[in-house]
């Protein structure tokens, strides 16, 4: 018995860009495309936020409803990515979505807490928490629960804020106003459900 595979290119692939990995998201995307003998048009939202003309900066020609974009990965929100989807399904299209997560930490009963609560600070807070890996909820056995909660609010009084090409800052500023806006909301929902706010400086 003789088997033969035969990879077929798909065609276009467009690739769609969050704005904190820009280059990373393409390169991994953009490679096994063109690996596979796929051209790749790019879409990076960050010359989108940043207001900059079509006339200096033209990554992609193509809408997402063209029909010559066979495959569409995208890492974005969910909103962009439920909008995405249904413009690509209502030409039959393909696209891949990865859309942010709600990652979670478990920490055990016989986790070296020193070194958990260090995981779970930059987990946090590290790319100012505006990452797809970025930690959201914490899961601590009973026994050590009260131990966690205390030294994570003492490294989170710690943590400096500012100028992200400064020494020692750890958490640089939101990259949009509507990030900024978004915050502040997150926020004032988590007040009025009555949620205990360990620190903050809101």
């Amino acid at each position: 018995m003789f088997l033969h595979k035969t990879w077929n290119p798909l065609g276009i692939v467009g690739v769609i860009t969050a704005f904190n990995f820009p280059c990373a998201v393409l390169g991994w995307n953009a490679c096994i495309a063109l690996v596979c003998g796929n051209c790749v048009v790019w879409l990076e939202l960050i010359f989108v936020f940043l207001f900059v003309p079509p006339v200096y900066l033209t990554l992609i020609t193509l809408a997402l409803n063209s029909k010559k974009l066979i495959l569409i990965p995208d890492e974005l929100a969910f909103d962009v990515g439920l909008m995405v989807q249904k413009i690509v399904n209502e030409r039959f299209g393909k696209c891949l979505l990865e859309l942010s997560g709600n990652n979670a930490i478990i920490v055990m009963d016989d986790a070296d807490i020193k070194l958990a609560v260090r995981s779970i600070l930059f987990a946090a807070v590290g790319t100012a928490g505006q990452r797809c890996t970025t930690c959201r909820r914490l899961f601590v056995h009973e026994s050590i629960y009260k131990d966690v909660l205390d030294q994570l609010v003492e490294v989170y009084k710690q943590v400096k804020i500012g100028d992200p090409l400064e020494k020692g800052t750890l958490v640089g500023p939101l990259h949009t106003r509507s990030s900024v806006e978004n915050f502040k909301n997150g926020i004032s929902a988590i007040k009025s459900q009555a949620c205990i706010m360990l620190h903050s400086s809101c």
